[in-house]
């Protein structure tokens, strides 16, 4: 009877064994199969708080970065836009240095200047009303008549408008002394205001690479607690199919063992 005790509790023994190796394989196998070292709160109720707390920081810098990288496309989609009126203007500036210089100029030349001037004054208007960038005008405040604002001799207001044909500082018959100047500040805001994007779109790339770069370390961070450690899981993984193995060896020898002690007994 000693001897038919012992081996169940050997038997006991080894199921509860067998129990354990076979719940600590399964775990290993979920884990690799997930690529997660912790696959529910259970597994590391602390380590779950942390990685979810990562979480939410990784959202939160992705949208932040997104953020800024839409801004940088509209400083961008604004230099674009500065650079292509600063070419009319530089060719208005053309124009009004030659119409300046009359000699070997007849009416139908300077008449032709006028009207060149003109359609680049109608380019200069169109490109400030109608360049968008995600509904949103670019070069508001860039038209004709709000650039290049001065008053000439006379102390009327003048803008880049006013070389239409027409106006106070037409190429035919204005003044074109003023007609330089207001040309040249519009020039010159227009470069200072290039000059500013640039700047702003450095900053923007400088804050951008930032937060990446905490992105990254709080992936890192991430990974270090929730990832699975392959070479330790597989190592796990094989020490547990081991100790079932071995338990189910005992198991059956234990139940061998009782076998043959009831038949000893029944003899």
């Amino acid at each position: 009877m000693r001897a038919f005790a012992s081996n169940s509790f050997s038997g006991f023994s080894a199921v509860r064994s067998a129990s354990d190796a076979r719940r600590a394989m399964n775990k290993s196998l979920e884990r690799l199969a997930t690529g997660k070292r912790i696959n529910r709160a259970s597994d590391d109720p602390s380590g779950m708080a942390a990685v979810t707390g990562l979480s939410v920081q990784r959202k939160t810098l992705t949208e932040r970065i997104k953020t800024f990288e839409i801004n940088a496309l509209a400083v961008g989609a604004r230099d674009g836009g500065l650079a292509a009126l600063g070419d009319l203007v530089g060719r208005l500036d053309d124009l009004v240095v030659t119409a300046a210089n009359r000699s070997g100029l007849g009416e139908g030349e300077i008449g032709a200047i006028q009207t060149e001037a003109d359609s680049i004054i109608d380019a200069i208007d169109n490109l400030a009303f109608t360049q968008t960038y995600r509904g949103e005008l670019m070069l508001r405040g860039w038209d004709a008549s709000a650039i290049g604002v001065s008053t000439d001799d006379e102390g009327a207001r003048v803008s880049l408008a006013s070389l239409k044909k027409g106006g106070r500082l037409d190429l035919v018959s204005g003044n074109l002394e003023t007609a330089q100047r207001v040309v040249k500040d519009s020039l010159s805001s227009i470069a200072t205001s290039r000059a500013r994007a640039g700047a702003d779109v450095k900053s923007v790339d400088s804050q951008i690479r930032s937060l990446q770069e905490e992105l990254i370390n709080t992936t890192d961070a991430q990974s270090r607690i929730e990832d699975v450690d392959y070479a330790s899981e597989v190592s796990e993984l094989v020490r547990h199919q081991v100790l079932t193995a071995a338990a189910d060896f005992v198991m059956k020898m234990t139940m061998d063992l009782q076998r043959q002690s009831v038949r000893s007994l029944l003899g």
